[in-house]
């Protein structure tokens, strides 16, 4: 497989993965600020903190 397509397939799987974060970092408002509506599934900082540390392993194994 040529670089540059490896490239954009890690860019990609980067961006989803950055917007998980985002709307996990939404859902940890909900579930801070707005109980009562609950969230859409389980979320916590410590699910948080994991995520990112998985996002960073993949960013240095990538590059």
């Amino acid at each position: 497989m040529p670089a540059s397509k490896v490239y954009w397939i890690n860019a990609a799987v980067a961006t989803e993965s950055l917007q998980q974060l985002k709307w996990m970092l939404q859902e940890l408002r909900v579930s801070v600020f707005a109980q009562e509506l609950k969230t859409a599934y389980p979320i916590s900082e410590t699910r948080i903190h994991k995520h990112i540390d998985k996002l960073k392993q993949f960013i240095q194994v990538s590059c």
